[in-house]
């Protein structure tokens, strides 16, 4: 599988606020699995209005969505929410 083209802000740093924190620990992932989910990404698309981005990967062999948000301004990308696309068994 090819790799996706990525966004020109895809090496910038990232911010996980308190809300993202929140969804780690209910949906059992961490800060290191996004950079891995990241680092192994499928697919990256720009949602409605393009302030915010899919990315699509896949964690312990099931496939994943991240949204993130980049900040041109402070130049870093926020780690709004992460969930897997299929139900657990």
């Amino acid at each position: 599988m090819r790799k996706p083209r990525l966004p020109h802000w895809w090496g910038w740093p990232l911010e996980f606020p308190e809300h993202v924190r929140k969804r780690m620990r209910q949906r059992n992932f961490s800060e290191t699995d996004i950079r891995h989910m990241l680092f192994s990404v499928r697919s990256v698309r720009p949602l409605d209005d393009a302030s915010r981005w899919a990315v699509d990967s896949e964690l312990d062999r099931r496939p994943w969505r991240i949204i993130l948000e980049p900040d041109p301004r402070e130049r870093l990308v926020v780690v709004v929410t992460a969930y897997p696309l299929d139900p657990l068994p």
